[in-house]
Order: C-alpha cells, then sequence, then structure tokens
C-alpha cells in the first residue's frame, strides 16, 4: 500500500517514542506450542459510534452510575438501538444517534423495579458524540506492508472491543465482574474452595482483547478471587472471629460490605423477580455516630461495638405515620423507623414527642424478633446519620470481591487450589472461558448484532528453545539441564575479600522459645558450627570461627535488649548470622537494625532447620551463597561468550522498580523506588539504592536522576575514573498505559510530564565529560519487564516435567505486534503448575540497533542476553523468571516494606492519628509532602557501610 494509500485508509507514518522491531529472532530450535489466545474476526463493515456519557446530575458514582445507565439505555432516545456500554463513561452504537450532544433525563430505579419510588430523583445525563470507529481501518493496517505504519485509532478500537466484551459480563445476572477484565461464575457448579476466615476462593477468567501479529486476539485466562462468604452476616462474622477476634480488624474486614435486611416483606416485581435493596455495611455502632444531629437525639452507645441492648436511638412516639415523620434530621419523608430503610434511624423527635430505644427492645416489640446482646450492632446508614440493624436481620449479597490482604494461611489456601498443571488450565479456558467471558454466540447475542466472530482454537505458534549458557564456577565450566544445575564441589567464581570475622545469635521468645535447647549445650553448639564452617569451606569462604555468640531472650520485638546486642555486634563483626526460632515477626526489625542502623550484614535462618542434620549440607550451600554476595563476591559468573558486548566491561545493566501500598496500609504509606547496577562486566555485585517516591503509587521513579547518579560513581571508582559506554535498564513493574511515561526525554514539568528516559539522560550529562555527550555517550537503552500478564504457552509435543515448555523457550511472533519491539521469554523451569513468562518490551534503544552484528540481529542478541541474566541471580542454582537485574530490584524495594513495617502492615485497630500527625495535618499540602518524604526518605537511607553492598539478599 502506497503512503498516501495509507492515509487515506487512517493510517499514519509518524515517528513514535518507542523504537521499532528491528527484526524478528532467528536463534534457538523451533518449538510447537499453543497460547491462551482466540482469534477474533470483526465483519471488516462495522463502524461504531463512540458517545461518552458526561454531565451526569445530580452526581451519581460506582453503582448508582451504573443503574443510571442501565436506565439511560431503555430511555425512549436510545431504546432499541444496538449499544454496548462500560456502564460507567462511554456509549459505542452501531447507529450514528440524531443528535451528537443529546441530552436525556431519567427517572432512578432501584435495579429490578417496574417502576420509579415516589419521588424518585431525576437525573439528567449529556450524552456526547466523540468519534467513529472504522474497523476497515484496522484490517487495512493489518495488510500494511509498511513496517513504519502507526494506526492512530487502534487503542481506542481495542478498548471498544474490550468494553464489548464487558458489556457482556455486567449485563449477565450470574457472573461477578472484579475490574474491567476478569469474570467470575456464581452458577451451582462454579469452582469454589473455602479459604476460611470469611472469604472463599473463586475460579474464574480473565480477558483482553490485543494486537497480534496481522489480527485481533482475545487473551483469556484462568484467574482467581477471593470473595465474600454469602449468606447470614453471623456466619460471616462467626468465621472472621475464629481466625483474627479482634473486633477493629473486623469492621475493617467488612467495610463497604453489601448486605439485605431479611425482617421486612418480601417485594416482587411483575417477572416475580425478588426486588432487593441492598445496604451498605459502614462500620459498627460507635460513640462518635450522629455528629450531624441534635445533640439531644444522638444515638447513645456504650462503646465502639456494643450490642443491641446497649445502643439506643430516639425513636419517634408515632412512627407509623411516615408523612409526619422526618428521618435522618428532618429533611426527608416517606420513611418509617425500621421499613424501606432497613432499620431504625436516629433523628429528632417531631412534635409527637418520642423517647430512646434500644435497638434489641425496637425490633422484639416490631418484628418479635431476639437479637444476641454481645453480637454488635451493624450501621448501614452513615457515620453521621446512622441507621443501626442487629446482626440476625442481615444478608450477605453473594459474588463481593474482598479487597483485603490474605492472611498467610489463606495465601497458602489460595496458592493450593490455584497450582494446576498446564494442561488443566488449557482444558478449563477452552470449556468453560470462552463462553464465561462472551466468546461464544450461543450465550453472547451482542456478538452477531456487531458482526463479530470469534474461533473456538486456541492458536497455534512458533517458539524458539534457546541454549542455556554455560556457567563459571572459580574457572570451572559447568553445564546447565532443566534450567538449573548442581554446584557440589565447585568453589564460588570469587571470594576475593579478606578473612572476615562473623558471630552469631539465637532468638527466644515468649510466645517461641526457639532454640529447643539447641544453643544451650556449649559443646553441641561447636559441632552445629564446625560443620557449618567447614561448608563455607567447601565453597570458598575463608571463616573463623563465629566469636562470642549468644542467646538473646527477648521479650517481644521491641525489647530493647535487640538494640543492644546489634551495637555490640556493630563495634566488631561484619556479618551477623541471626537464627530465629519458628514463625517470628522479628525478621523485619532485624534487617531494619542492621540495614540502616547499625550497618551490619545479617543472614536470618530458622533453627529448626539450621540444626536438622538431614539435608543439612544443603541448607548450609543455600546460606553461603547469601554470605558470599553480601560481602561482595561472585558466586557463579555466565559464559562471556553469550554476553556478547557486555564483556568489553564498557556497560552498567540497570534494575528499577517500584513497590506500593498494598490494602491495609496507612493512608500515608508512600511508594518505595529501588534501583541496582552491575559493578563490572562478571555481573555478580549488584550495590542498590532506595527512594520514597513524591507521588504515593506514582510508577514513574521521580528521583532517577540523582539515584543513577550514585550508581555511575560507583562503577567510575571500580573502573579507574572510567564510566561506562551503555547503559541497559531493565524496568520492572510498568504497565502498558505508562511505556510513553518511562521512553519520555521530557525533563522540565513546565513543558509537560517528565519520561524517566529524560531524567536518567540528565543524570549522564551531569557526571560525564562533554565530548562524551556530544557523541551520545552513554548510550541507553529500556527495557520493560512485564510479570503482571496473562499470556501463558503450553507445549504441542515436547515438554519439562511439570508438562511446561522447556526452560529457554521465547515468543515473539504470532501473539505480538510486528512493529513492536517485545518479546516473551520463560527462562525457568516451573516447580508447580503453570509456567508464566516474562514480557519485555523495549520503549527506548540506543545500543542495540546502532551496532553491527555479525551473523545475528540485534533481536537475538537481545533476547540471548536477557535469558544469560536470568542465569546471574546469585541466591539460587537455577534460572530465575526475571532477569537478574530487576529481580534484585523487587528485593530492594520488599526490603524497603521491612523499614517501614508499620505503615506497610495493617494495623489491628485501624487507622490511628498520633499527636505529631495531627500537627502535620495543619501544615499545607506541599509542606506536607516535602516533610513526610525528607522522613522516609531518611528511614530507608542505608547505613554508610551498606551502600556499596547487596545488603538485600
Amino acid at each position: 500500500m502506497s503512503k498516501s494509500g495509507l492515509r487515506m485508509a487512517g493510517l499514519s507514518l509518524k515517528d513514535t517514542s518507542m523504537p521499532l522491531r528491528p527484526a524478528f529472532g532467528m536463534m534457538g530450535t523451533p518449538v510447537p506450542l499453543f497460547a491462551n489466545y482466540f482469534e477474533m474476526k470483526p465483519s471488516s463493515t462495522v463502524v461504531l459510534y463512540r458517545y461518552d456519557v458526561q454531565n451526569v446530575t445530580p452526581e451519581a458514582k460506582g453503582r448508582k452510575l451504573e443503574q443510571v445507565v442501565r436506565l439511560l439505555l431503555e430511555s425512549a432516545e436510545l431504546s432499541g438501538r444496538d449499544i454496548a456500554t462500560d456502564f460507567r463513561s462511554t456509549l459505542l452504537s452501531l447507529q450514528k444517534l440524531d443528535q451528537d450532544e443529546l441530552p436525556v433525563k431519567v427517572t432512578y430505579r432501584d435495579e429490578g423495579e417496574d417502576d420509579p419510588r415516589p419521588g424518585a430523583k431525576e437525573f439528567t445525563i449529556n450524552v456526547q458524540y466523540t468519534s467513529t470507529l472504522d474497523v476497515s481501518a484496522l484490517m487495512n493496517y493489518f495488510s500494511s506492508q509498511e513496517l513504519g505504519a502507526r494506526f492512530d485509532d487502534a487503542p481506542q478500537l481495542i478498548q471498544a472491543f474490550n468494553i464489548f466484551l464487558n458489556h457482556y459480563a455486567k449485563s449477565t445476572n450470574n457472573l461477578a465482574t472484579v475490574g474491567s477484565s476478569k469474570r467470575f461464575s456464581l452458577a451451582q457448579g462454579a469452582e469454589t474452595e473455602n479459604l476460611w476466615g470469611g472469604l472463599r476462593v473463586i475460579r474464574g477468567f480473565f480477558s483482553s482483547v490485543r494486537l497480534g501479529t496481522g489480527r485481533l486476539l482475545v487473551n483469556v485466562n484462568v484467574s482467581h478471587g477471593a470473595f465474600f462468604l454469602h449468606g447470614p452476616v453471623v456466619n460471616l462474622m462467626d468465621e472472621f472471629a475464629r481466625t483474627q477476634p479482634n473486633i477493629y480488624r473486623m469492621e475493617k474486614f467488612l467495610q463497604k460490605l453489601r448486605i439485605v435486611p431479611t425482617h421486612l416483606p418480601v417485594r416482587h416485581n411483575k417477572k416475580r423477580e425478588v426486588i432487593q435493596r441492598p445496604k451498605t455495611f459502614v462500620g459498627f455502632a460507635g460513640k462518635g455516630d450522629g455528629s450531624q444531629l441534635d445533640k439531644d437525639k444522638r444515638p447513645k452507645v456504650a462503646r465502639f461495638g456494643a450490642g443491641p441492648e446497649q445502643v439506643e436511638f430516639f425513636l419517634d412516639a408515632n412512627p407509623d405515620q411516615p408523612a409526619k415523620q422526618p428521618t435522618q434530621g428532618g429533611k426527608k419523608k416517606g420513611k418509617k423507623q425500621g421499613g424501606q430503610g432497613g432499620g431504625p434511624q436516629a433523628g429528632p423527635a417531631t412534635a409527637s414527642g418520642g423517647s430512646y430505644i434500644t435497638v434489641g427492645e425496637f425490633f422484639r416489640t416490631r418484628y418479635g424478633l431476639k437479637t444476641d446482646p454481645n453480637r454488635p450492632v451493624l450501621n448501614v446508614g452513615t457515620r453521621a446519620r446512622p441507621s443501626y440493624l442487629p446482626t440476625e436481620v442481615c444478608h450477605v449479597l453473594p459474588g463481593q470481591a474482598s479487597n483485603t490482604k490474605l492472611s498467610p494461611h489463606q495465601t497458602q489456601e489460595m496458592i493450593k487450589f490455584a497450582v494446576r498443571r498446564p494442561h488443566q488450565n488449557a482444558e478449563s479456558i477452552f470449556n468453560g472461558g470462552f463462553k464465561t467471558v462472551g466468546l461464544s454466540a450461543d450465550t453472547n447475542s451482542l456478538l452477531s448484532t456487531f458482526g463479530i466472530h470469534v474461533n473456538h482454537q486456541m492458536i497455534a505458534l512458533n517458539g524458539r528453545l534457546l541454549p542455556a549458557p554455560d556457567l563459571l564456577y572459580s574457572q570451572k565450566r559447568l553445564k546447565v539441564r532443566d534450567g538449573g544445575w548442581n554446584m557440589a564441589g565447585q568453589r564460588f567464581s570469587n571470594t576475593a575479600y579478606p578473612r572476615f570475622v562473623w558471630s552469631w545469635i539465637a532468638i527466644r521468645t515468649p510466645q517461641a522459645p526457639g532454640v529447643r535447647g539447641w544453643f544451650d549445650d556449649e559443646q553441641q553448639s561447636k559441632d552445629i558450627f564446625s560443620r557449618f564452617v567447614a561448608a563455607l569451606g567447601k565453597v570458598g569462604i575463608r571463616s573463623d570461627p563465629a566469636m562470642k555468640p549468644r542467646v538473646v531472650a527477648l521479650a517481644d520485638e521491641n525489647d530493647p535488649k535487640l538494640d543492644e546486642t546489634f551495637k555490640q555486634a556493630a563495634g566488631n563483626v561484619k556479618l551477623l548470622l541471626v537464627i530465629l526460632p519458628d514463625s517470628t515477626p522479628l525478621y523485619k526489625k532485624i534487617k531494619t537494625l542492621g540495614d540502616t542502623k547499625f550497618g551490619l550484614h545479617t543472614v536470618c535462618v530458622i533453627g529448626s532447620k539450621f540444626t536438622n542434620v538431614k539435608g543439612q549440607d544443603q541448607y548450609f550451600a543455600n546460606i553461603a551463597l547469601k554470605f558470599n554476595l553480601k560481602l561482595g563476591g561472585v558466586n557463579q559468573m555466565v559464559d562471556s561468550k553469550r554476553l556478547d558486548f557486555i564483556q568489553e566491561n564498557k556497560t552498567m545493566i540497570v534494575g528499577i522498580d517500584v513497590t506500593h501500598p498494598s490494602p491495609g496500609s496507612a493512608a500515608s504509606a508512600p511508594s518505595i523506588a529501588g534501583m541496582v547496577a552491575s559493578k563490572d562486566h562478571q555481573l555478580g555485585q549488584w550495590p542498590a539504592i532506595l527512594k520514597s517516591q513524591r507521588i504515593s503509587r506514582g510508577e514513574i521513579v521521580t528521583d532517577l536522576e540523582p539515584m543513577l547518579r550514585t550508581r555511575l560513581n560507583i562503577w567510575q571508582k571500580h573502573h579507574g575514573g572510567n564510566l561506562p559506554e551503555n547503559i541497559l535498564v531493565y524496568r520492572d513493574g510498568v504497565s502498558e498505559g505508562q511505556y510513553h511515561k518511562v521512553s519520555n526525554p521530557n525533563t522540565d514539568p513546565k513543558l509537560g510530564e517528565v519520561g524517566e528516559y529524560g531524567l536518567l539522560r540528565k543524570a549522564c550529562d551531569s557526571i560525564y565529560p562533554a565530548t562524551a555527550t556530544k557523541q551520545n555517550i552513554p548510550r541507553i537503552t529500556i527495557v520493560v519487564c512485564g510479570k503482571r500478564h496473562h499470556t501463558r504457552f503450553y507445549p504441542a509435543r515436547s515438554m519439562d516435567r511439570s508438562g511446561n515448555p522447556t526452560a529457554g523457550t521465547v515468543v515473539d511472533r504470532g501473539i505480538t505486534d510486528a512493529r513492536q519491539w517485545d518479546f516473551f521469554l520463560q527462562a525457568h523451569a516451573a516447580i508447580q503448575g503453570t509456567a508464566r513468562p516474562c514480557h519485555y518490551v523495549v520503549v527506548h534503544d540506543e545500543i542495540f540497533t546502532s551496532r553491527r552484528w555479525a551473523g545475528k540481529n540485534a533481536a537475538d542478541v537481545l533476547e540471548d542476553i536477557t535469558q544469560s541474566l536470568c542465569y546471574a541471580f546469585g541466591r539460587a542454582t537455577k534460572a530465575v523468571s526475571l532477569c537478574t537485574p530487576a529481580y534484585y530490584a523487587d528485593l530492594v524495594c520488599e526490603r524497603a516494606r521491612c523499614y517501614l513495617t508499620e505503615l506497610f502492615d495493617e494495623s489491628p485497630t485501624g487507622s490511628v492519628i498520633s499527636e505529631s500527625t495531627q500537627g502535620k495535618v495543619q501544615q499545607s499540602d506541599a509542606a506536607r509532602e516535602r516533610d513526610e518524604k525528607a522522613s522516609f526518605d531518611q528511614r530507608v537511607k542505608l547505613h554508610q557501610r551498606m551502600e556499596d553492598t547487596m545488603f538485600y539478599i
């Protein structure tokens, strides 16, 4: 197609910030695979008209907005038209509406109701035309031979097809949707398992429409979600209390739970369907309830979580006359106390007077219901204007996903249920997932309406098996088999550091007396540690016996005795082996003291494993791996032939990641960025740095410039003042929508969004001489590593012992966009379950396409180097799933969470504001953010002795 023809078809030849694919990889042995993708074939005659849902008045959010959009589709203006929607902000119509800007009025009614209630709100919605999406232009893009062609409407069309699938899921009564891409069946035969603690896991499916090589694909994968147990709320609360008998945690666990009162008369619509009017749990009854009510009419609550006999509300003397009965402060009419609203509502008296009554007495006299005085009263109104219900009349609606952080036991149960052999997941996708996500014309009638056909066969493609690199131990070559190797009889590549001084401590606590006498006997201790020192010597680590060992008895994790022990050790030893009792929360405290306060390397081990003679040699060898890395050694080296130009010792490899607050974290918890960088071509030592983010949950690393400067200074110190000519960055934790922010060269906030590439370049410009920067040295390449995707491969023939593709399988065709430079690499051998390959996307390149390669191409070189880096992970004797620099950056970020544990770990009593924090609230936002960042940076700042080390291993 000519350039003019491309433009007529809606295509363009604009330069993009993302580099084009230089070639497809050719190295390796071809292997046939199936991928969890189905080909979607939309009719080229289909034209979609996109409209935005704007200016909903009065404002509606969440579920109310979804219902408003449903009513919009039933309105006279839109009824009878072929429309798909996300039930939030976008409409996609097969027919153009009569007006580009169409105001529509709807009268609100709850889902399932035939008619609006008296006095129901009227909503005004503005439907605004935004664009026309022509599927034929997408087909032209697929068939174009112009490598540099770009279809500007591709993202909008992909979004449109995803909205189309989401419309089906949200229009089906027996599916629960989580986000915009996960669907879970609520039917009787759904696969589910109890997680205990009030949760159950349901096996569902993820789906997403994506661009493939010359075709449109739908990615479908098995997904698992934790859901609240439905049924009586007392059952849910009892289940939770068995694992966590803490009422504050229970309130947080139940927050925003949707419940249906069961004490009211059952109502049906014309279809004989039960009309349910769910209420939302806001909290247990508390002393602060009713702040917007008159002081002499506010509820009387004995304590937080009080029972129905200890919670009083003011009841009008004549509640059976709704027209005269104001509720919630007298601003609304028409609801009886305990009537349609579900429960007794606190409010002021009318002229007829009134008196206080307990929730228990109200439900006894009004409904003949006996309540348990020991169960907390539920508030389903608001804190300012509460509406109370006893637990006995509350029923949990099915299909409610839980966002709470799972306990270790629940996580273990979830993994046990989720881990299955690859062929089992493939069968689930083929047999159940295809229909569940709306790809079957038998269940989704909109497919034929919109001219869409989906092929019910997983796509077949050819991958390539890259050969594993050889590994070097003290100049001895070691062969790799099935993604792993045995280093028995081998000595580390480099232990070139002075004989180090170390010690050990064994910790006891009242909860875990630990050590069970293991180290009380002096001779027994000597025997254990003589074997341990011998094990270190076998791998080349020279060590004297530990000095001044001791058993430390702690009252709890905050016992000052631990600080004193570390202070004494830090003045005498370089490394401290800490022997912990089974299951203890002390690990995070120990790492914080060692890394940030005293500058002391720590290696933590479990006492039962350390002293168990069975398997002790292997356990000691694993500890030795950490010893050597922390002390500055190199465990194994990758064969230089597989690292190409890296062996010129002119390339620094960098890993970057960001960790964000998880569910249950404090509101002030920051995001933390971590960076590691290689010191030389041996790729054995990767010192790290941590910084708090200026914006919590912000993906882009705001302090990249000073962070990279510190890594360049370390390189310079170890290379006689020379700086690297190349910087190869592996960036973890970036979503597809953020790629452009990573590759953006801008460094000036006044000119728009600042990009990570710009910050990296700015750091280099401040250190490199002008003669180098004029030659574009250093050359920078940024590769984004994606782990949170749903692409899986299933071998058609040869496979490993777990049924997965063989370690080293790479795929860059079929499911990738021919123009974007990306590839999937499964470098590891999965121990169990279905292996997840890592997705690597080149978002900026100045290294690979600027060189000439003899007998291979740039794609081959990058894929080979990336696979080889997966074998450089020093803490294991097997290839890892994520290339080492990105993996190390991830470990660094996890270590930062130890230093801020009270912010990242859920508080047992919810959010508590200290006096110092309350003072900060009165500061300006800018000043508060500045002070908080300075405080966080100080807390994640490493001790000076740890700055040039792998403390995080």
